[in-house]
């Protein structure tokens, strides 16, 4: 009996520890962007639009799934803790005010990956167990 409640216990603190959404998405960029991993709120600035360059210069170009997708939903709570719809607002408020351009939408996982296999400084969020060869998955840092 105390065996099962501890492994239960340890289940408990391993599941608390694991980071919302994180099997939901991966972030994926071209794969000439010198990047392995990538602090949550950097990655938040790209999407927001704040952060506008790589290191080194090189245009950062972000993309996105539909909104209905799990992996678009996740990403804009477990980064930018926005739902769609706020998200939009923001961009439709930047947008009015000269503030740039909201990341690319495409329909499809495969449209998004084509994107940003071809597009040098592209970064895309996608299904975490979808078919992302030729892309560099990259860590987000907490």
């Amino acid at each position: 009996m105390k065996a099962h409640m501890v492994a239960a216990l340890l289940f408990a603190v391993v599941a608390e520890s694991a980071e919302p959404g994180a099997s939901q998405y991966a972030v994926v960029v071209h794969p000439g962007v010198e990047l392995n991993k990538i602090e949550r709120r950097e990655l938040g600035a790209v999407y927001l639009g704040v952060k506008l360059y790589w290191d080194g210069d090189q245009r950062i170009f972000p993309a996105l799934l539909e909104d209905d997708t799990p992996a678009t939903e996740t990403f804009l709570e477990d980064v930018l803790h926005l739902d769609s719809g706020r998200f939009h607002m923001r961009w439709k408020q930047r947008t009015y005010s000269g503030g740039g351009a909201p990341p690319r939408v495409f329909r499809t996982p495969g449209e998004l990956r084509d994107f940003v296999a071809k597009t040098p400084g592209a970064i895309g969020i996608v299904d975490a167990a979808g078919e992302n060869t030729g892309l560099k998955i990259i860590r987000v840092l907490d």
